[in-house]
């Protein structure tokens, strides 16, 4: 799971057009939330499951993941984050599988899941 992790990572910071719209640069994108996101807008990453999808002769021949890339902003400008993050994301062989919006006090919250299946 954390060639995943560091996979998509890599992609999100090197993404100049990306991180040029978040408010800390590369310092913007974090792997899960916290308290303190910093400022905003941010991105943060996570895993929210990294199944086995298949077995043959008592061995995993592909597994089936998925992460949620959340942009949090205070406006909710963030439509240019959106296409970029499914640019990446498309790029990289995710599928995405589900959009949510909610607002958390005044910060607003646009949760993308991602769904990557892999055979080995």
């Amino acid at each position: 799971m954390s060639d995943i992790l560091e996979t998509l990572y890599g992609a999100l910071k090197d993404s100049s057009e990306l991180t040029a719209l978040l408010a800390e640069g590369t310092q913007g994108i974090h792997n899960d939330l916290t308290r303190d996101s910093g400022n905003y807008p941010v991105l943060v990453y996570q895993v929210i499951s990294d199944v086995p999808h298949f077995w043959a002769d008592n061995q995993e021949t592909a597994r089936r993941t998925t992460v949620q890339i959340s942009i949090l902003t205070k406006d909710g400008n963030d439509a240019a984050l959106i296409v970029l993050v499914e640019s990446i994301m498309d790029q990289l062989g995710w599928m995405r599988q589900i959009t949510n919006r909610i607002t958390s006090g005044a910060v607003r919250i646009t949760a993308l899941r991602y769904i990557y299946a892999e055979e080995e």
